[in-house]
């Protein structure tokens, strides 16, 4: 169970990947830092009453909206570069 959660956490952070290119620097270290949170809350041992098992859904959750971000931007052509 434990490797299906930390294949998903990689998997969402590698959807957005080509995207680099469009220069969110923000939204990029963003993505980065959640994904490294989900790979430790993955590994993380599972005997906190359920709080571990939260968070890793909340960061989940989180990379989602950054990663809608990140596409709602290129898809109306921001103009913002830093982010």
């Amino acid at each position: 169970m434990r490797r299906v959660v930390i294949a998903v956490a990689f998997i969402s952070g590698g959807t957005l990947a080509g995207c680099a290119v469009h220069h969110q620097g923000h939204m990029n270290a963003a993505l980065q830092s959640l994904n490294d949170a989900a790979q430790h809350l993955g590994l993380a041992t599972p005997d906190k009453a359920g709080h571990v098992q939260a968070a890793l859904h909340l960061t989940q959750q989180a990379i989602g909206e950054v990663e809608l971000g990140m596409a709602y931007k290129i898809k109306t052509g921001g103009n913002a570069t830093s982010d």
